[in-house]
């Protein structure tokens, strides 16, 4: 962990008082994840450790990796958007609380997403497999921001279909497949190429004063790789990657390319398959609660869809738009919202319909709170 110089970490110097910020905490994880070869939670990790307690929390955590007994806490499987697990979504899990055990679903990284046949199921099948490991029986609760609304989705038919019972579905601002939701257009960026060759430069040249010039090179590094003609190069290098044990770095893409590269290979599985229609099949039994941002696209169905695709469907408004609900100042709002609906529909479940009355009492950041609730 460097000091915003890129020189050696000042002993006893937090991580952001060092100029780090959340995605430079990820390249850390990377590192010690590389280094001790185990799945680390990003929940655990935050800009006021020193680098001495980076390595003692990555430590904690490697221990209690196999040790972790599964709580009282109702399970669910959260779907992230395309780049998987993030730092926001950890701050999403820790605002949850003791309310609900979330559990962020793996998908493959960039060596499966080049794989022969990778597309929507995978992603759906990676879902399946956590869900048949930590709860191979009883209901299964399922939620799914961004782009992880569509495989939540996919994943709770697929359940559905395999005669399991799925008693919650939370879509955090995601569209049904073949719908409009949110507005998705990139922000800051240029309307056409050669704005965007000069946009991409200055990019460049502002991360090579912040120290991120590999995390920018990583992403303009994999844009190119997507392309199908590069399929069969990168199946060699992944199959390479998985011989090598002296040197993996040599037969890999780099933690920043690889990243980027499977964000972008698992949007392309999701747009493949989004105009495939679901409307003239049987609707999705499974309680569903769609959060929803003031933020839709212009062309936007009012419920972004939902109501086609499921029999069971209650909206609740949460504060910011696509890019900031799960961000500061939102964040504790969506996360309170989130257990409170689902403890909700818990009670439902068990006959009882007092609607988020917990939740009424608390105090949100949302405004307008009693006319949050629509449905």
């Amino acid at each position: 962990m460097g000091a915003a110089d890129g020189g050696a970490p000042t002993p006893g110097v937090a991580f952001e008082e060092a100029g780090g910020d959340s995605l430079a905490i990820m390249e850390m994880v990377f590192v010690l994840e590389r280094a001790m070869g185990v799945r680390l939670p990003l929940e655990r990790f935050h800009g006021g450790l020193t680098a001495v307690e980076f390595v003692e929390e990555a430590q904690a955590c490697a221990l209690a990796v196999r040790a972790a007994a599964p709580g009282q806490q109702p399970l669910i499987f959260l779907c992230p958007a395309s780049h998987g697990d993030s730092p926001y979504l950890a701050e999403f899990r820790r605002r949850c609380g003791d309310g609900v055990r979330l559990v962020t679903v793996d998908y493959p990284d960039w060596r499966g997403c080049v794989a022969v046949g990778f597309g929507l199921g995978s992603l759906v099948d990676a879902v399946c497999a956590e869900v048949k490991v930590q709860a191979p029986a009883g209901p299964v609760r399922l939620a799914g921001f961004s782009m992880g609304g569509m495989v939540a989705y996919e994943a709770a038919v697929a359940l559905e279909a395999a005669g399991r019972e799925v008693s919650f579905l939370g879509i955090l601002d995601a569209a049904a497949p073949g719908a409009r939701g949110p507005e998705m257009a990139p922000e800051g960026a240029p309307p056409d190429r050669l704005r965007a060759w000069w946009w991409t430069i200055d990019q460049l040249r502002a991360a090579r004063r912040e120290h991120k010039l590999t995390r920018r090179l990583g992403r303009l590094a994999a844009a190119p790789c997507t392309v199908s003609r590069a399929a069969p190069l990168l199946r060699v290098i992944a199959g390479r990657a998985a011989r090598v044990t002296t040197r993996p770095d040599l037969a890999s893409l780099g933690d920043w390319t690889g990243y980027y590269l499977a964000e972008l290979l698992r949007i392309a599985a999701c747009r493949r398959a989004i105009p495939y229609d679901r409307r003239g099949e049987a609707k999705l039994r499974a309680p569903t609660v769609l959060f929803q941002c003031a933020a839709p696209h212009s062309d936007a169905a009012p419920d972004f869809g939902w109501s086609l695709v499921v029999e069971d469907l209650t909206i609740v408004a949460v504060p910011g738009n696509h890019f900031s609900v799960m961000t500061q100042p939102h964040v504790a709002s969506t996360a309170a919202l989130f257990v409170a609906a689902q403890a909700e529909v818990e009670r439902r479940g068990r006959g009882d319909n007092q609607w988020l009355d917990k939740a009424k009492g608390a105090e949100f950041a949302a405004e307008g709170f009693g006319e949050a609730v629509r449905g």
